[in-house]
Formats: structure tokens, C-alpha cells, sequence
């Protein structure tokens, strides 16, 4: 049961490494169900200007990273290409004009480090640097606009995602850690998709579970062990 984080970080290594590659951020963006764009930072902290664009597919899920056969115009991005000089940064907008139904949908986006065939000055002296390609991948993930987030946990830990889009579900509790000499405090994350089930307990290096907490965007719900099982529906 790997966060979807952690599948979209496998898919951004996909591409060439660079020390001086450009920020795009958190590596997985959500859409909440009453929203229809969101806004991605572009950053360039190289000493060199670059162009980037934006790359869009729809993808069957965040753990396959299956490229689904037929391809619809449901997310634009504005701008699709943006010019960044050297240490700024560039807004780019994602909006969704797809579907308002009671399906979760998945995208992979890629911001691409276009390559120049060679060095030249542009104005008020920013030098373009001839660099290899470089392809950074995100996940965004647009929550159902009929929306039920619902989950059902049995108060040691487990949790099942009974509802139509992912749950955000984190681990609070003690982890053994290297050089340590006692278990510290920690946290563990994962996103369990429509229908998944998992057990905090069993998350990395975790030795002891003294709660979980459920997001959804910013909202936040917290459960200690041993609380009383329920099934819970956000409002």
C-alpha cells in the first residue's frame, strides 16, 4: 500500500535527474468537488532561465499509472508554457471542465525543462543554458463533483474507504529510528482509493499507534486507539 505521493515521486524519476531541476511542488494536487481550477508554483531556483511547459493525461489510477487509450480535453492549463527566469517563479492554472458526475478522476501532469539547441542572450542579459530535457511528473487527482467521502474505521487502526473518492489517512505514534535509543515520535501517511482497506498499524517502521487522523483537503478528523468503531460520512 504505497501513498500516493511516493507513486507520483516514482513517476517523476522517470525523468532525467538534475540538480537544478525546477520546483513544482507538492508531487500530488486535489481538486475538492466544489472547485473547477487549482493553481500549481512553478520555481526556478537555477541560475539560468528556462522555458517549461505542461503535459496533461488521464491516467486509470494513481498506483497503475496507466495511461487510459482514449484521451479527453477535460483539464486545460493556462498558461501551457511559461517562460522563468533565473531564481522567479510563475503561476499555472489547472482547470477541470469535465464531467459533474460521481466519478473520481485521475491526470498525470508533466512540467517539462524544454532543452535549447544552444546558449544565447536574451534581454537585459538572461542567459538560456543548452541542457538536457528534464520531465518532472505530478499526480492531480479531481475529486467527484457528486461527491461521498465516507470511511469506516474499528478503532485499532484499521480503516476502509467506503465512499466514492480517496481518503487521506495519517498515523500518529512512536517509530524506531537509527541511532536512536528509545522509539521517537512520528507520523505515517497513505491514501487509500475507493474500496481500498489498510492498517495503520502496519505502517513503517511504526512500533506503537496512538491515533489516526482523516483528511480531506484541509479538514481533519482525529480518532485515538481504542475509540469506539464507527462509520463516518463528512457533512
Amino acid at each position: 500500500m504505497k501513498p500516493l505521493k511516493l507513486l507520483a515521486l516514482a513517476a517523476a524519476l522517470m525523468g532525467a535527474q538534475h540538480a537544478s531541476a525546477i520546483g513544482i511542488g507538492s508531487l500530488t494536487t486535489e481538486m475538492q468537488e466544489n472547485e473547477f481550477y487549482v493553481v500549481k508554483l512553478i520555481k526556478n531556483d537555477d541560475s539560468v532561465a528556462k522555458f517549461v511547459s505542461t503535459e496533461v493525461q488521464e491516467i486509470t489510477n494513481p498506483r497503475q499509472l496507466k495511461v487510459l487509450h482514449e484521451q479527453k480535453k477535460d483539464v486545460l492549463i493556462s498558461p501551457a508554457t511559461v517562460f522563468l527566469p533565473p531564481h522567479r517563479t510563475a503561476d499555472v492554472k489547472i482547470y477541470y471542465q469535465g464531467k459533474r458526475d460521481d466519478k473520481e478522476r485521475y491526470y498525470q501532469l508533466s512540467f517539462i525543462e524544454q532543452a535549447v539547441s544552444s546558449q544565447s542572450n536574451i534581454s537585459d542579459g538572461v542567459s538560456l543554458s543548452a541542457k538536457q530535457r528534464i520531465r518532472l511528473s505530478s499526480i492531480l487527482v479531481v475529486r467527484p463533483r457528486t461527491i461521498h467521502f465516507k470511511f469506516e474505521h474499528d478503532g485499532n487502526g484499521r480503516v476502509k474507504n467506503i465512499g466514492n473518492t480517496f481518503v487521506h489517512v495519517t498515523a500518529t505514534g512512536k517509530c524506531e529510528e537509527k541511532a536512536a535509543t528509545e522509539p521517537k515520535a512520528c507520523s505515517r501517511s497513505t491514501f487509500l482509493l475507493p474500496g481500498e482497506s489498510g492498517d495503520m498499524r502496519k505502517e513503517k517502521g511504526l512500533v506503537s499507534l496512538q491515533g489516526i487522523g482523516v483528511w480531506k483537503g484541509s479538514d481533519y478528523q482525529y480518532f485515538p486507539m481504542n475509540a469506539a468503531p464507527s462509520k463516518v460520512v463528512a457533512k
